[in-house]
């Protein structure tokens, strides 16, 4: 023991070192971990982007090809009933009718008025068939343009028939070109803007 250092002498404190945390009760101690700790904690799970939409149960969200298939049906109409207001012109300008009462049985030639009919009912089936695609298929826009379509189609029919009942019954014929022309301009609609937009989505 040298002459210098006393007995039972406690060694002087080592300074602690710094290690660079704060140990301010105020500092939040997230702040203070090291950057490789903080990286390791926030990897994992990757956060959705806010740019991305979590995909929703119950879409009413129309497949494009079932538009397309709509629209290829009220073209399919479109022309259809093209066909019906050219046979109802023929009819008017060749089909002999007597001046009043039922032109059912006495039209001629029947042939004519038979081939009106026919593509009448044909018509009819294509409208049930448009308007249950698109009620199938949740097509907001087809099932307005088929129920505008339906409307008139009835109309025509409704018309028609009244008009072979009673041929002099001029406002008959009159509510089945109207019916005829409604129908027209729905379906065309249809298939011209909303067949359009869907493909353009």
């Amino acid at each position: 023991m040298g002459p210098g250092r006393r007995r039972g002498a406690r060694p002087s404190a080592v300074p602690e070192a710094d290690h660079g945390y704060d140990t301010d009760a105020s500092v939040d101690p997230w702040d203070s971990l090291p950057r490789l700790r903080r990286a390791a904690q926030s990897s994992g799970r990757p956060r959705m982007s806010t740019t991305e939409s979590a995909p929703t149960t119950g879409s009413t969200a129309v497949d494009p090809r079932a538009e397309r298939m709509l629209r290829t049906l009220g073209v399919a109409m479109v022309i259809a009933l093209l066909a019906e207001l050219l046979l109802g012109m023929a009819n008017a300008f060749w089909l002999s009718v007597p001046e009043s009462g039922s032109g059912w049985k006495t039209a001629s030639p029947q042939a004519l008025l038979s081939a009106h009919v026919l593509l009448g009912i044909a018509i009819a089936v294509l409208g049930v068939w448009i308007a249950v695609a698109a009620w199938r298929r949740r097509s907001r826009g087809w099932l307005l343009a088929s129920a505008a379509g339906i409307a008139g189609i009835l109309a025509g029919f409704g018309g028609g028939s009244a008009f072979m009942g009673d041929v002099s019954n001029d406002t008959a014929s009159f509510i089945m070109a109207a019916g005829c022309a409604v129908s027209i301009g729905a379906y065309a609609v249809g298939a011209a803007l909303i067949g359009r937009s869907a493909a353009a989505d």
